[in-house]
């Protein structure tokens, strides 16, 4: 089956989920050679695409071919496949991280992927108290996610007694001296 341009978005959304989900510390750029299954032919390849990895440092036009569920070669041409995608003047990278994400549930997290995010990280405000939203998380997210610890959430537990989310601002005014104590000892 081969993929037409009118689906490019769809096709890129699709080359780099694919490379997302197969890649493996296994996975190396090959001469084309082991991308076949028994018969010679991988189950998916993905023609003419700017193949960027940075832990190779690869950043060229190549064929990514994926048998088994996994990346079997990268290679400039003579990959045969069942199923081919057109990434011509496109990008095929294993996955992009974003640094700065507000949208920290299933939703947003899908749409990211759609955009080949693979990894979703809340850097800015953060969230408190980390195990609990780390819980929340776990088993329902379609992409890999991570936070930093939010410091006005725990300044406001610390100052406020209150566990009040992630999302808190600190409270208003300068702090008492028993404040002052429980934060610097």
């Amino acid at each position: 089956m081969k993929i037409d341009n009118r689906g490019k978005f769809r096709a890129a959304s699709l080359a780099v989920l694919a490379l997302a989900a197969c890649a493996s510390p296994e996975s190396s750029p090959g001469s084309g050679d082991a991308a076949a299954g028994a018969g010679g032919v991988a189950d998916l390849v993905i023609l003419g695409g700017r193949v960027m990895d940075p832990e190779t440092r690869l950043d060229a036009v190549r064929d990514v071919a994926v048998a088994g569920g996994r990346i079997a070669a990268i290679a400039e041409g003579g990959v045969a496949g069942r199923d081919t995608i057109d990434a011509t003047g496109l990008v095929v990278a294993p996955g992009f991280v974003d640094l700065h994400a507000h949208g920290q549930d299933t939703v947003s997290a899908k749409l990211q992927a759609l955009d080949g995010v693979t990894t979703a990280l809340e850097m800015e405000l953060g969230v408190y108290p980390v195990a609990e939203w780390v819980a929340s998380r776990e088993g329902t997210a379609p992409i890999h996610f991570g936070a930093t610890v939010s410091h006005p959430g725990a300044r406001t537990k610390l100052l406020a007694g209150s566990d009040v989310g992630h999302s808190v601002m600190t409270p208003p005014g300068e702090a008492s001296p028993f404040e002052f104590d429980a934060v610097y000892g």
